[in-house]
C-alpha cells in the first residue's frame, strides 16, 4: 500500500509540473422563483408500449428542481484561469441514448477529444439529427452508434429526434477536465487545480448564465461558491 501511494503521488506530480495538487472548487446552484410544471408528453402508441409499467405520466421538464431548491441539467465551468497545458480527453465515451422514446440524459457535458456516442435502446425507429453539424441519420435498435468527437469548444449542441419531437438532448464541449452537469440536488466539484484566481460559469438551457469569482489560496486549498438562478414570470 505504501508503495502505491508513493507511485500516485509520483504521478500528481509529473501531471501538475512537479506539486501534488488537491485544490477544490465546490458549490451548489439553487432555483428562485415559481417552478413552471413540466409539459406532458403526447405519447403514441408504440412509445406508450415502453411506459405500459410506469404509473408516471411522460413529461419535458425545463426546471428540474430537487430538494432545498438544487436545480439540476446546468452546465458549471471554469471558465477563466485554467493552466494552459495540454489536457488528455477521458478514455470513457459521453453517451447519449434514445431510452422510452426519450434522449438520456437531457443535458451533459465532456470534453474537446472525448468521444461522443449517440445510441437507440428502442424497438422504435428514431432519427438523430444535429442541425449545426448537418448530421441527420435513421437509427434502430441495434444499430452501432453514431460517433462524434470535437476539437473546438462547444455550447448546448443540440440532438433532436422529428419523428418524435418532444426527443431532446444538448452536449456541451469543454476545453478540460473542470466542469460537469448539475443533478436535481444542484451540487458541483472540480479537484486537483492549482493556487490562483478562477472564473466559474454557471449556465441554464432556459434560466441563462451567472459567473463568479473564485480564489485558491494554495494548492491545496478548497473554495465554496454558491450560485441562484431565477425564474422570472412572463407578463
Amino acid at each position: 500500500m505504501k508503495w502505491k501511494m508513493i507511485a500516485l503521488v509520483s504521478a500528481m506530480a509529473v501531471l501538475t509540473g512537479g506539486q501534488a495538487v488537491a485544490g477544490k472548487i465546490t458549490g451548489k446552484v439553487s432555483f428562485k422563483g415559481q417552478e413552471p410544471a413540466p409539459i406532458e408528453i403526447p405519447f403514441g402508441p408504440q412509445c406508450k408500449k415502453l411506459h405500459a409499467d410506469s404509473e408516471e405520466k411522460p413529461v419535458v421538464d425545463f426546471y428540474v428542481v430537487g430538494r432545498n431548491q438544487g436545480l439540476g441539467d446546468v452546465l458549471v465551468h471554469v471558465k477563466e484561469g485554467v493552466p494552459d497545458k495540454d489536457y488528455s480527453p477521458p478514455q470513457k465515451p459521453n453517451v447519449i441514448d434514445q431510452e422510452g422514446c426519450m434522449y438520456k440524459p437531457y443535458v451533459s457535458s465532456m470534453q474537446t477529444g472525448q468521444k461522443l456516442l449517440v445510441k437507440t435502446s428502442d424497438p422504435v425507429l428514431h432519427n438523430a439529427h444535429a442541425p449545426k453539424l448537418e448530421f441527420n441519420k435513421v437509427q434502430l435498435q441495434g444499430a452501432d452508434p453514431f460517433k462524434f468527437s470535437f476539437d473546438e469548444p462547444k455550447r448546448f449542441l443540440h440532438f433532436k429526434c422529428d419523428i418524435h419531437p418532444w426527443m431532446h438532448s444538448y452536449v456541451n464541449v469543454v476545453p478540460h477536465p473542470f466542469h460537469s452537469v448539475t443533478k436535481p440536488d444542484g451540487k458541483f466539484e472540480f479537484e486537483e487545480l492549482p493556487a490562483g484566481d478562477y472564473v466559474v460559469e454557471a449556465h441554464h438551457r432556459k434560466l441563462g448564465k451567472v459567473q463568479k469569482k473564485v480564489t485558491l489560496q494554495s494548492d491545496s486549498d478548497t473554495a465554496k461558491i454558491d450560485f441562484t438562478l431565477e425564474h422570472q414570470e412572463q407578463n
